[in-house]
């Protein structure tokens, strides 16, 4: 992201330089500041940027580690709970019928 960011802004920068041309020192100056500073603010976007996609990223594994989590939370309940109906019905199978 950083190294993206620095070679958009150096790339940015030379293409400001050819536009400006050789005409003097002052030109030159100005062209260099012009450089670094878009080069910094095209650095400070991307890293943003990056930061940003981290966060929506790690937001985006948490909400689906959540879901994984309770959905296998639900599935286990689940199995347990079959588990313990189908033992059921296999002991009230084992007994005889009660006769009252």
């Amino acid at each position: 992201g950083i190294g993206i960011g620095i070679g958009i802004g150096i790339g940015t920068g030379t293409g400001i330089v050819v536009g400006v041309g050789d005409s003097g020192a002052v030109d030159d100056v100005a062209a260099v500041v012009i450089i670094v500073v878009v080069a910094i603010a095209v650095v400070v976007i991307v890293v943003a940027a990056a930061i940003i996609a981290a966060v929506i990223v790690t937001v985006a594994a948490a909400i689906v580690a959540t879901a994984i989590v309770a959905t296998a939370a639900v599935a286990a309940a689940a199995a347990i709970f079959s588990i313990s109906i189908s033992e059921f019905a296999a002991v009230s199978d084992d007994f005889p019928d009660v006769v009252y």
